[in-house]
């Protein structure tokens, strides 16, 4: 399409010179000042191409045309000109004078330094046969010479060139050379991007890649996705809280803020009576209450509720949503959850084509799982309160099997469901804040009645006696401690039979309790309830060793006192022996 256009300016170029000399006759005045107008119009955008091509070309594209074209067909030929655009009208690309200067420079410089090079090469063999000395100073002396030349050479090339650059240049379709290796291969070192771009590796990656063949499969993996992290715009290891507080308001809680603990040795003593509604029961070890009247009450969680309710109104939800990318772990939240609203804490995130999300509901002991759409940043104003629940462990009663059997459970949840229960605080764990409750219906109580449908044993490790024996301390069961409230409540422990059983064959093991070895477990689901059990693990060993060394000296004492006893009473039948007689 070039070259065509090219020609057919030249011909349009030499009918229009026919045209003026033989056809003048034949158009009127103002149809060839039209035509003159048109040829410089077109023409403009073709001169250096007509300029640069040769005597002969132009000769032949003369000779074809012999005749002048008709008047109409000339105007439409040149109109058809006119509307080319200059980008498709391309000229021919010839050298200019400058490319063809610089190309004899350079044909010079290599002639030169072939030139230096025969000229090295023969005063090395000179040298070498007069003599070490006399070489030496000839060799200099050439050098000092080609250096002086050199140097004239490329002051007279620098001139040269500095003088082409002073020159106006007229546009030209030269090709730009292509850039030399020479500045990567200085700054390779030093600028990490330069060396991306050009396929080099880093010194830290090269070590990795050599490196990588003493790694085992497992961290050459986990290096990869690492560096496949590091090259994104925000890596996941480096995404905090803040980097999206553009999306988060301003009055809103991050991720890594929780509830405070209730205070419950302020609040609560042993041989207090409470007025109880039992919410949720994982057994009747394990379950969590509302207090009727109180510290911690539902007239204050009703409160709560209502004003959650008026905060999160219509207006409000869109700005307050929780995006995909605030769904982690631990991050408290409001839940719409069956047209009430509720504070909640995230335990298990969304995959990646399921949009429910798991979450503990923290004032109600649920786990449920809920739609992403339905949670909601949580006002720093509403965190000021702790879980408005208690945890609850039922006293005087223990399991009759490894661990409580189904239709013991279901018979506690239908014994306390939706009644307003009174209830006895018989000890306290302030550590994990929970209440120990003897549960009162009617005139008997609970542990009575699963007692006597035979689905419970009876405990005597709350009385009096059980303590001195123990040196102050109450024996807690097994299966009392394990699973925890914080392995139920972050959804890590599963409560079935088949899991009941796995879970009976760890806790129960001497290695465990007695010796403190967390055993491996190879099912990669049961991370999380592992890490869990490791935690407890170390809290319950300090707490076993101090009261182990308390019991070990009480036993020693109680020797002692026997052995003081023993030689009392053989000095008193010594002194006994030595009177005499009457």
């Amino acid at each position: 399409m070039t070259l065509c256009a090219a020609v057919l300016a030249r011909q349009l170029k030499a009918a229009d010179q026919i045209y003026k000399t033989v056809g003048q006759d034949v158009n009127t005045a103002g149809t060839s000042g039209q035509v003159g107008t048109i040829e410089v119009s077109v023409m403009s955008s073709s001169d250096d191409a007509s300029e640069g091509s040769s005597k002969d070309e132009d000769e032949n594209l003369s000779a074809n045309v012999s005749f002048p074209f008709p008047s109409s067909a000339y105007n439409r030929l040149q109109a058809w000109l006119s509307n080319l655009d200059s980008s498709t009208v391309m000229p021919i690309v010839m050298p200019s004078e400058t490319d063809i200067q610089s190309e004899e420079t350079d044909h010079e410089l290599v002639e030169a330094e072939e030139e230096l090079e025969e000229v090295e090469e023969e005063g090395e063999e000179e040298a070498e046969e007069e003599g070490e000395e006399e070489g030496e100073e000839e060799t200099e002396e050439e050098a000092e010479e080609e250096g002086e030349e050199g140097e004239e050479e490329s002051d007279e090339e620098n001139n040269e060139t500095d003088m082409e650059e002073e020159e106006p240049k007229t546009p030209s379709m030269t090709r730009w050379p292509m850039d030399s290796d020479e500045e990567e291969e200085m700054t390779g070192d030093t600028n990490p991007f330069r060396a991306n771009e050009m396929g080099a590796k880093p010194k830290e990656e090269q070590e990795d890649v050599n490196n990588s063949e003493k790694l085992s499969a497992e961290i050459q993996m986990n290096n990869f996705m690492h560096l496949v992290e590091s090259r994104a715009a925000v890596p996941s290891f480096a995404v905090t809280d803040e980097v999206y507080n553009v999306d988060k308001p301003s009055q809103a809680i991050g991720l890594g803020t929780d509830l405070s603990k209730p205070q419950i040795w302020n609040n609560f003593k042993e041989g207090d009576m409470l007025k109880i509604y039992v919410i949720e029961a994982y057994s009747p070890f394990q379950f969590w209450f509302h207090v009727a009247e109180g510290p911690y009450d539902l007239n204050l969680l009703n409160h709560l509720t209502s004003q959650l309710t008026k905060f999160y109104n219509p207006l409000r939800r869109a700005t307050w949503q929780l995006p995909k990318y605030f769904l982690k772990r631990g991050f408290l939240c409001a839940v719409y959850n069956e047209f009430t609203w509720r504070r909640g804490r995230i335990i298990r995130e969304p995959e990646t084509t399921d949009s429910a999300v798991k979450v503990y509901l923290l004032d109600y002991g649920k786990v449920l799982e809920v739609c992403h759409m339905d949670l909601y940043f949580m006002h720093i104003r509403f965190a000021e309160h702790p879980p408005l629940l208690m945890r609850g462990t039922l006293t005087d009663v223990f399991p009759l099997d490894l661990h409580w059997p189904t239709a013991t459970t279901l018979k506690f949840r239908e014994l306390v469901h939706n009644e307003l229960l009174h209830a006895t605080i018989k000890d306290i764990d302030h550590g994990d804040c929970i209440l120990f409750v003897n549960i009162f219906s009617g005139n008997t109580t609970i542990s009575d009645i699963l007692i006597e449908a035979q689905l419970a044993g009876r405990s005597y490790n709350y009385s009096a006696e059980s303590r001195d024996e123990n040196c102050g301390r109450r024996l807690r069961y097994l299966r009392e401690r394990l699973p925890t409230f914080d392995m139920l409540e972050t959804d890590v422990f599963q409560s079935t039979e088949e899991f009941e059983e796995q879970f009976d064959s760890i806790i129960y093991a001497p290695t465990f309790f007695h010796q403190f070895e967390m055993p491996n477990m190879p099912n990669p689901f049961r991370q999380d309830l592992q890490k869990a059990l490791a935690e407890w693990l170390s809290k319950y060993k300090c707490e076993e060793l101090s009261w182990r060394k308390v019991i070990d000296e009480s036993n020693e004492k109680e020797k002692d006192d026997k052995h003081k006893c023993v030689d009392q009473s053989n000095n008193n039948e010594a002194k006994d022996s030595d009177k005499p007689s009457v």
